[in-house]
């Protein structure tokens, strides 16, 4: 067993994954709302792709970096297109006393699906995979990367069950109802300034990359 690598790379996963960033931004949307599905299937979501991404560091990303000169720049492309989406998605509320619906052809499998899109080109996990996480999955033995990976499915559908029963309980919901035009409002701003701001810088590598190739 290699209990110092593969303990450290388990701090590293949960410190990742409890710093905010557009996935909690969404989970919150979701649990104000009382959307107990959206929260959950997205929770599966981020999950599965969690593991995917544990998965490709153990066998090596830094392959696909290295084989695709574009790799890097093509998943922030893609994460900004998904949180520009999201946060165009995001509905304006006015009040928190009248039932919130989603549309009847939203299905649960788009919910683990978009989900799933929008972590596995998340940056902060891409960044996270070619660089601590190829040093540290690389010196643990094959049994330990399955813990870990299976680690990466359970805590992720754990931590936004969490989150939605903490952001859907009556004391945040109160809180919430207080603002939740303004917050509505600034949780589809923050999205869509996200998923703008990693649009342009993916547009800006891949231009100076073009440069430097040719």
């Amino acid at each position: 067993m290699h209990e110092i690598e593969f303990i450290t790379a388990l701090f590293v996963y949960i410190v990742v994954l409890v710093v905010p960033g557009p996935n909690m931004v969404i989970i919150y949307n979701y649990s104000i709302q009382k959307n107990y599905n959206a929260s959950i299937l997205s929770g599966v979501g981020y999950g599965v792709a969690a593991t995917v991404l544990a998965t490709l560091s153990y066998f090596g990303v830094s392959t696909l970096k290295d084989r695709f000169i574009y790799f890097e720049e093509i998943m922030f492309l893609i994460s900004g297109a998904l949180l520009i989406w999201f946060g165009c998605k995001v509905k304006i509320l006015n009040n928190l006393n009248s039932k919130y619906r989603m549309e009847e052809t939203t299905s649960n499998f788009s919910y683990i699906f978009s989900a799933f899109m929008l972590n596995i080109s998340n940056p902060k996990a891409i960044a996270l995979l070619s660089s601590i996480y190829g040093s540290l999955l690389s010196n643990i033995d094959s049994f330990e990367a399955a813990l870990f990976i299976c680690f990466c499915l359970f805590f992720e559908i754990f931590w936004y069950y969490m989150l939605y029963n903490v952001f859907s309980s009556r004391i945040a919901i109160e809180l919430s109802s207080k603002f939740i035009l303004k917050i509505t409002h600034l949780s589809r701003a923050l999205l869509i300034a996200m998923g703008g701001y990693f649009l342009i810088r993916s547009v800006f590598a891949i231009l100076a990359r073009w440069e430097n190739v040719h």
